[in-house]
C-alpha cells in the first residue's frame, strides 16, 4: 500500500458507521512540466528507500518476493496501454460487495479527474484470481490484454496466474 501511495494522485475511503469499507487508490498519467519531473523524481528517491528497507528488514524469502513484484511491475510498466489516469486499487470489504462502493468511489475519481486533467482514458490491470474483474467490465472497461503475473502467481493465488489490462475510454 505504501508504494501504491508514493505513485497516486487520489486516496479515497468510504465509510459506513465510523467503519473504512471501501478504498481507491489511482492516479492522473497525463500531466507535464517541471512540477511533476521533481515530483517523479521525488517518488522515485522515496521507492528506493521503501525497498531498501524492505530488503534490509526482512528474511531472505522476501528478496524472492521482492524479485517476483519487481518482475510483474516491469510488465506492467512496459505493455500497459496508454492513458490519461490509471486506477490502482480497488478494495470493498466483504460484508459490503454489491452495495456500489466501488462504483460510487470510482465515479468520484472519473467526475473529478474529467474536471481537472480532462481525461479521456482510464486503465487499470487486475489478476481474475485476486480481484472481481466483472466489476470492470460492467462499469464499461474492455479488455485490451493480457500477461502472467510473477507476484500473484508466486505469492497470493498459489496457482499460475494471467493478468487482464482493462481501458475505459470516456
Amino acid at each position: 500500500m505504501e508504494a501504491c501511495l508514493l505513485w497516486s494522485d487520489w486516496a479515497e475511503l468510504a465509510y459506513e458507521s465510523q467503519e473504512a469499507v471501501g478504498l481507491l487508490i489511482c492516479k492522473i498519467v497525463k500531466k507535464d512540466g517541471l512540477g511533476h519531473a521533481i515530483g517523479t523524481a521525488n517518488r522515485l528517491f522515496a521507492y528506493f528507500m521503501l525497498l531498501v528497507r524492505f530488503i534490509l528488514g526482512g528474511p531472505p524469502q522476501e528478496l524472492r518476493f521482492l524479485w517476483n513484484f519487481l518482475l510483474t511491475d516491469g510488465k506492467v510498466a512496459k505493455n500497459q496501454p496508454r492513458a490519461d489516469a490509471e486506477i490502482q486499487t480497488v478494495i470493498v470489504h466483504s460484508s459490503h460487495r454489491g452495495e456500489g462502493i466501488g462504483r460510487t468511489l470510482l465515479d468520484r475519481f472519473i467526475s473529478a479527474a474529467r474536471q481537472e486533467a480532462q481525461i479521456r482514458t482510464v486503465r487499470t490491470y487486475t489478476t481474475p484470481a485476486l480481484t472481481n474483474w466483472r466489476f470492470y467490465e460492467r462499469y464499461g472497461f474492455k479488455r485490451v490484454g493480457t500477461f502472467y503475473d510473477n507476484f500473484s502467481s508466486s505469492y497470493v493465488a498459489s496457482k499460475d496466474a494471467n493478468a487482464i489490462f482493462y481501458l475505459l475510454t470516456l
